[in-house]
Order: C-alpha cells, then structure tokens, then sequence
C-alpha cells in the first residue's frame, strides 16, 4: 500500500501479472462490499472469524491423523485467512494489489493472503486428483486391451 499509488498499473510480467491497489471491503472478487455496513460488516468480519476458529480447532484436534500435506494445506488456509481477518478488523477492507490477466482477459486482483488460501487448498485436493487422475488412467489401460 506504502508503495503503489491509487489508479496507477504497475506491469511486472506483460500480460500476465501487474499491481495494482485496490480496497477490497468485501470477500472475494468484492462481494458482498456494496452490502449496507450494518450487514456487510457482520459478514465479512465474524463468519471468516467463525471459519478461522472452526478450522484451528479441527487442526488442533485432529493434529495426529492429519496427513502431512494436508497439514501444509490446512497451515497454509488458516495463514491466509487471519491475514485478510487482521486486514478487516484493522483497516476495514482488504488491500488487494496483483492483477492476474491472460493479454486482454482479466482474472481476478488479490493478495497474498488470497493465494496462501488458493494454494492450501490445492494441497488439501492435490492427493484426491492424484488418485482421480490414476483412476482414469488405469480404466483407459484396462480398455485398450
């Protein structure tokens, strides 16, 4: 935020990756930020709290069955969510600042808080697309003879 200045793009990969600062005062993709605050903020503030604390229960609860990588996804999402909750309770908004783009396409702008959480939750399916992946391997195996 100290370094980038509103409604300016900076291009760090040429159609691919530029920052840009952007007040995020709702979830994902800005829903909910248009909400009245008097639901907006209950919103945004106390169910990804409620989600924090659920998920660092099961954490802590299930510590000795959680398989390694699915700890590395778990850390990763919990990470991720109290980095956007400290931003919202202390700022009121999320700063997000990496706009992700193919040449004209836009994907999305965020942070790293957002990316911790996409990246946790590719280790926590990575294992169940593997299995998945082999599943169809072998049937196409067992087909061709």
């Amino acid at each position: 935020k100290k370094y980038l200045l509103a409604n300016n793009v900076y291009t760090l990969i040429p159609n691919f990756i530029e920052l840009i600062l952007i007040e995020n005062k709702g979830i994902s993709y800005g829903l909910l930020a248009n909400l009245n605050d008097s639901l907006r903020i209950p919103l945004v503030h106390v169910l990804p709290l409620l989600l924090v604390l659920g998920i660092t229960c099961y954490i802590f609860l299930n510590w000795k069955k959680i398989e390694k990588n699915h700890r590395i996804g778990w850390a990763l999402i919990l990470g991720g969510g109290v980095g956007n909750l400290w931003d919202r309770f202390f700022f009121n908004g999320v700063t997000d600042f990496m706009h992700f783009r193919f040449f004209e396409f836009s994907f999305f702008v965020n942070n790293f808080a957002d990316d911790f959480i996409s990246f946790g939750i590719i280790f926590l399916i990575a294992k169940d697309l593997k299995l998945y992946f082999n599943r169809i391997r072998r049937f196409k195996l067992k087909r061709d003879f």
